[in-house]
């Protein structure tokens, strides 16, 4: 059986996580002809990529993006003003994308649903170091469901990271979800180390600054 042939939205700085609900404002003709065109077909399958450095000299055109991305589920479409849309996507899952043929404005990729390896467990230390970051990084900011396993809790923390979009990427292609687990776990005690740090700084200088 082919992979579905689906249309594409490349973002430069959007990852598409599955189980993640993403909300995105529509206003490009291609991308709003897209929106359209999934309304009257019936259609909700559509994937998201993000496009690689150098994309802003070719945005209008067809810049490169990512082979690994996210493939989702068109679940909402509110109209706005000007033609434009409100759209919400659920991620469900990861796909190997390729560049397919297009007859509209917007590109559109074969889709190759990926299957991760699974944790060894989704109750043990890694689970619960995964949860304890959450629970003192996002102050309550990320919704979550605590029951989820290893793969889950891995991208939410990362999303919620300050880590360059380009890193995010080459974590978000990691099948293993141990091995993601670990990596974002390495950026979560860098950041960490680096607020610690910048909390004695505000000690002792006295400077009492609300952090954004």
């Amino acid at each position: 059986m082919s992979d579905p042939v689906v249309p594409l939205f490349p973002l430069p700085n959007v990852l598409l996580y599955p189980g993640a609900v993403l909300p995105l404002h529509v206003f490009e003709p291609r991308y709003v002809e897209l929106v359209e065109d999934m309304n009257a077909a019936g259609l909700d399958r559509i994937a998201l990529a993000l496009l690689q450095p150098g994309w802003k000299d070719r945005y209008f055109d067809q810049p490169p993006f990512y082979e690994i991305g996210g493939l989702g589920r068109l679940i909402s479409t509110q109209p706005a003003q000007d033609g434009r849309y409100n759209i919400l996507l659920e991620g469900l899952g990861r796909a190997r994308l390729t560049e397919a043929p297009s007859a509209r404005k917007y590109r559109c990729v074969s889709a190759q649903q990926l299957d991760e390896s699974e944790a060894p467990t989704d109750g043990g230390k890694l689970r619960q170091q995964l949860l304890d970051a959450l629970s003192s990084w996002s102050e309550d900011q990320v919704e979550l469901d605590p029951s989820r396993g290893v793969s889950y809790l891995s991208d939410v923390l990362l999303l919620t990271l300050g880590v360059p979009i380009e890193e995010k990427q080459r974590i978000f292609e990691q099948l293993d979800p141990v091995a993601r687990a670990h990596a974002v776990l390495d950026h979560f005690g860098a950041a960490e180390a680096q607020l610690k740090r910048l909390g004695q700084i505000k000690d002792q200088s006295g400077d009492h600054a609300a952090w954004n």
